[in-house]
Order: C-alpha cells, then structure tokens, then sequence
C-alpha cells in the first residue's frame, strides 16, 4: 500500500512576457472573487492636497512594481498637476502613500486620456496618450524612476505624412521598447494606430522614432501587443483588428472580428470595441453596450479568429466593459455599475462567478459612491478609478481585495 511516486507541479510564468509593458497581474487567484472587500480614497485623503479631493477627475491608471500610476483629465486651479505616482500600501486597508506629481502640459489644461509604463535597465518612464496639444504632440515621454519628481522629458509629435490632421490619442501600450497609440477616427485621411521606436530599434525614450502606421477608419479605444500581433478593440462595425506588426515600418492586417449586430443598433455608441487582451491564443474582447458586451476568441489562426463563446454583461444602464483582465479561469471586469467577475473554464458556458451565481450580486460600484472608469491590477489586487458621484468631480481611487 506505501506510494512509490511523487509528482510535483508548478505554474511558471514568464516575468518579462510582457516586455516591461507594466503587466504585472499575477495569474493565479487566490482567495474568495465571489466576496470582494473595497476600500476607497479621494485625492484629499491620498494626501494630494489639505484634505479636500474637489476637482480631480481620473482618466486612467496603471500599476507597476508597488506604483500606482494616476493621471487626470481634469484637475482643480490651485494644483494642475495631471500624472500622480503613489506608493502601494502593506496593507490594502490603509490608503497608498502620495509619493509625486507634474503636469503634462502647463500651456493646456488638458490632461492625458491614457498611460503605460515601460522598464529599462534602470529608468521607468510612463508613456502618456496626450490630447494637450496637437502641434506640440502626442506622445509625452515622463521619468517616473524614483516616482518622487516624475519630469517630464519629451514630447512626441507624429508626423504629418501619417496624422495630416487632428486625431485625438485614446489609448497607449507599451512593448519591447515600442509604443504603440491608438487615435480617434482621423478626419480625411491618417493613421489611426501608430508605431513609435523608444529603444526597440534605433530610437530612444528621449529619442522617440515613428515607424509606422495603419488606418482602421475607426477610433482605436484600446489595443494590446503580444508577439508579432497587435489587437486592436475598434469602434467601428469590426470590432477587433489584428494586424501583424513583426516589422514596425508596415503594420498589416492579417483578421478582424465583426460581431453579428452592428454598431448604433442599440442607440449611439453602441456594439463597438472597447477593451482587448489576449492570453496564448486566445483573445478576450470586451464591448459597449448591446447585444453581448463578452466575446472570447480563438485566434491561433489570425486570419480567422473563431468564437468559443459570449455573454450579455446585463441589461440596462449602458453596461459598457470599460476594464477587462483574465486572471486563470476568471474574467474581471468593470462596467458602468459594477465589477464583474465571470468564470470562463467554458467558454461554450460563461457564468457569472458571485455570491449567488447571478449578475445581480456582482460588487455593485454604489458601494464605492460612483461609477468605473479603469481597471488594473497587480499580484492578487485589483485597482479601480472611479468617477465619484460626489460632484466637483471628487474621483477616487479603489483597492479591491478577495474575501476572508
């Protein structure tokens, strides 16, 4: 009866998969997604300014090695600083220690839409999406190393042979030492994703590049880089582009995605892509609101990804996916009124992952006292900006923990 085997199993990860992109989700879950615990924070009380967080809206964040990333697309008269850096707390119930902050642009009061982070050997900078300006440009470069005096050390304009006029930069990503941007539809002509060399080639943070281009016709809201493809979560009737990015200089589109209802079919700003990733082979797309807002996909073959399965996020109010991580055999994400978090081991048959096993007992964003803006998350802990709906606006920041 005694055992004559021992088998001992692992799940590896790969620390620099993601080319010191700032990815730093931990794929194994641990603890109780179906009870998630909260804490929030105004900027007054993440030590920003004397106590009163009036004025601060939160375009988005990202989370990197212990910093919490913030910038702003509005900010109050007396501080218009627009990029934030906090030092993560021991303790999630204590609130992240306010380490820096600068403006992005002191001509503009504009703040940037979007932010990622790239590592070097020994600097990390955050690439800003920067709407301030589109003579000056788009791309804005800050050294974020100590995270106590972010500076920032260059602003990027693309040039006018790819973006003849104004396209506003939604979104960022960074990967392998390059940036890649996604810009809202381009009025007569332009590409609207753009390729820029910040020391994958021959150029540099204080150096960018621009390699190249593509034109979806269709505003780029979010885009995520694996390998030699790019995923783009577009808003036009294609909802995903993929395009083969393995030379920079001439991105091409290999596949796409078009889901069966079309965008606007359920009212203005409906049905269209609106955030992406991929794990492997496989693609995770989430939608504005309509006719299921969960899409997974099977892209081992690019040119003709496959659905393996989809869901409705709920009905009514909009539930537009407006932050989206897989995490093992868990979906996470966040909607206009509630974090979500669904159990994809099927993707034939997605469940909701609650107390309950029903949308109606997800984490509703009430509790938080507003509404999701973005969503990250580092190890086991996920991050949420939240547009209060306290006025001003008094955004806050949001620290959601598994249950005891």
């Amino acid at each position: 009866t005694r055992g004559f085997t021992t088998e001992l199993t692992t799940l590896l990860t790969n620390p620099g998969g993601m080319g010191g992109s700032g990815f730093t989700c931990s794929s194994v879950v641990k603890g109780d997604w179906k009870h998630p615990q909260h804490h929030e924070w105004d900027m007054g009380a993440l030590g920003v300014t004397g106590g009163n967080g009036d004025g601060f809206g939160i375009s988005n964040m990202v989370v990197f090695n212990k910093k919490i990333y913030l910038t702003m697309y509005t900010t109050p008269t007396t501080l218009k600083d627009t990029v934030f850096v906090f030092a993560q707390s021991a303790d999630p119930a204590l609130p992240p220690t306010y380490l820096g902050s600068v403006d992005n642009d002191a001509v503009s009061s504009v703040g940037p839409n979007s932010i990622a982070i790239g590592s070097t050997t020994n600097k990390v900078y955050a690439y800003l999406a920067s709407p301030s300006s589109f003579a000056r440009g788009q791309l804005q470069v800050v050294d974020v190393t100590s995270g106590i005096n972010p500076t920032v050390v260059k602003t990027f304009k693309l040039p006018t042979t790819a973006v003849p006029s104004v396209g506003t930069p939604y979104t960022v990503f960074y990967y392998k030492g390059y940036v890649y941007m996604g810009l809202s539809k381009i009025t007569g002509g332009g590409f609207e994703f753009n390729i820029i060399d910040v020391g994958g080639g021959s150029g540099s943070p204080l150096n960018p590049i621009w390699k190249g281009g593509f034109k979806t016709n269709a505003a780029v809201n979010q885009l995520f880089v694996r390998n030699n493809y790019a995923y783009l979560a577009t808003a036009g009737s294609e909802n995903m582009t993929i395009l083969d990015i393995s030379n920079p200089a001439s991105p091409v589109r290999v596949g796409g995605f078009t889901p069966p209802n079309a965008p606007e079919s359920n009212g203005v700003g409906s049905n269209h892509g609106e955030t992406i990733m991929s794990v492997g082979s496989t693609i995770f797309l989430g939608r504005t609101y309509g006719t299921n807002e969960f899409y997974i996909l099977n892209g081992a073959t690019p040119a003709t990804p496959t659905v393996l399965g989809s869901v409705d996020t709920g009905s009514g109010n909009k539930r537009s996916i407006y932050g989206l991580a897989v995490r093992d055999t868990l979906a996470f994400f966040i909607t206009d009124s509630q974090f979500q978090v669904w159990d994809i081991s099927n993707p034939a048959s997605v469940k909701p992952y609650s107390a309950d096993g029903t949308t109606a007992s997800f984490l509703a964003l009430s509790a938080l006292n507003g509404t999701g803006t973005a969503l990250d998350c580092e190890n086991n802990y996920f991050y949420l900006a939240v547009a209060s709906n306290q006025g001003s606006p008094k955004d806050m920041l949001s620290v959601l923990t598994p249950g005891l």
